[in-house]
């Protein structure tokens, strides 16, 4: 007897719109409206930090890069996060499933930025900086310009009202690799 809502959150519409019914729902609209005003907000924040830079965004990284490294594919709200501030996704594909690559398909890709999303490492430093230097080992651009990150947060990778966190993460990161530019 009790009454089902599905929602997809494959992009940053999903979520909107997730947030709206629910908030139609609940009689939250208000809060629903904030939230997603607060999303929006933070999307703009991160236009023209910079450009043209091939982004690579990791699932759950491991502690080796010898296979199945799980990337964010081109069909994800990642992928909107990722346009919106005008660079590109160094993964692309035309197909909709999860994406797992290996450290060879990384070389190829050769991303400029490598985002690692570890919310099992949160303040667990000691840790992040190995996984750090073991990506650091890799002969490609985010490598030699020191453009390895880390998101350790618990909302990194649930797509809920809380992306509005992750795209502010997204933009400190942006923020920092500007400021090695200047």
């Amino acid at each position: 007897g009790f009454k089902t809502l599905v929602y997809n959150s494959n992009n940053i519409e999903d979520i909107e719109f997730t947030i709206r019914d629910l908030g139609d729902k609940f009689d939250k609209n208000i809060e629903a409206k904030k939230l997603n005003d607060d999303i929006e907000n933070s999307l703009k924040s991160i236009e023209n930090i910079i450009k043209n830079q091939k982004i690579l965004i990791v699932i759950s990284p491991q502690n080796t890069l010898s296979s199945q490294i799980y990337v964010a594919g081109n069909f994800v709200y990642f992928e909107d996060i990722i346009k919106k501030s005008q660079n590109q996704n160094a993964y692309q594909s035309s197909l909709k499933s999860q994406p797992v690559i290996n450290s060879e398909k990384i070389i190829s890709l050769n991303p400029d930025i490598i985002i690692l999303l570890a919310p099992f490492l949160e303040n667990e430093k000691t840790k992040q900086e190995d996984m750090k230097k073991m990506w650091e080992k890799l002969p490609i651009n985010a490598s030699k310009q020191k453009n390895i990150y880390i998101i350790d947060k618990l909302y990194s990778g649930i797509p809920s009202h809380r992306v509005k966190n992750l795209i502010d993460d997204f933009k400190e990161i942006l923020e920092n690799v500007r400021a090695k530019k200047l």
